[in-house]
């Protein structure tokens, strides 16, 4: 089926209209039975893993009514899926427009170059970015806000990479890393254990490192019920507590 022009128009008026009738309809429920309703969230894989779980086991034993979905998404299905009323709230790295959007800010990790104790950069203090020219770089995946932060961080800096091999799965990627198949780019926090361990060794990427925001998004404009700025709320407490270098003391929001 493919709409008229005349359907094309009336379908940009539409779906504003429809999704303020869904918020109407969850504000008067919300009404009449206090703490019911839906959330729809996404948040990027390694987020989805090892940070979401902690918020939602608190988010549901505040809200056991209100019914929870969650999708793994990357930045930009995560931006289409606000912009299209398919989710309430989504959790990514900031992406470079953001129109549209109500943002709030979580925390800022560091992507490290992460390299078997065998590497010959495994004893260096750092790595500049002309080095990775010279490797064979594991990626998990190249549809990535990260990914694709680090090609315009590349192509600014006029360096290709030599060799990329994609793997869709961060665990893997660090296997692959181990037994020394090539170098990737983490965040710290989530090859932590690996690094006290000592099966991996993690160094800054130039002088600066490579930093990137994580933020939770909503469509601006729209009135968010109590649960969700909660959620929101154990949002910015649960992610800079985990993404720190060292792990916490877990703790609930009080």
């Amino acid at each position: 089926m493919v709409l008229t022009q005349a359907g094309e128009a009336l379908l940009r008026y539409a779906t504003p209209v429809l999704q303020q009738l869904l918020e109407a309809q969850q504000a008067i429920a919300e009404l009449q039975q206090p703490g019911r309703g839906r959330l729809r969230v996404s948040a990027a894989t390694f987020s989805c893993y090892l940070i979401l779980p902690h918020v939602l086991r608190e988010f549901r034993a505040r809200y056991p009514h209100v019914e929870l979905f969650v999708a793994a998404e990357y930045t930009d299905n995560a931006v289409q899926g606000l912009l299209g009323g398919e989710l309430d709230l989504g959790i990514f790295v900031l992406p470079p427009t953001t129109h549209g959007l109500h943002v709030e800010r979580l925390c800022q990790d560091e992507l490290v170059v992460i390299v078997a104790p065998s590497h010959p950069w495994a004893q260096r203090r750092r790595v500049q970015w002309e080095d990775l020219a010279t490797q064979v770089l594991i990626t998990y995946n190249r549809a990535s806000e990260t990914f694709q932060k680090l090609q315009r961080e590349l192509h600014d800096r006029g360096i290709v990479l030599k060799e990329t091999m994609e793997v869709r799965h961060g665990t893997a990627v660090m296997e692959m890393v181990k037994v020394g198949l090539g170098i990737a780019l983490v965040p710290r926090w989530v090859a932590r254990e690996e690094l006290q361990e000592g099966s991996l060794v993690a160094l800054p990427l130039g002088r600066g490192g490579l930093k990137r925001w994580w933020v939770i998004a909503h469509v601006q404009g729209i009135a968010l019920p109590e649960y969700a700025r909660t959620f929101i709320a154990l949002c910015h407490h649960w992610f800079p507590r985990l993404m720190a270098v060292e792990a916490p003391a877990e703790a609930s929001v009080s």
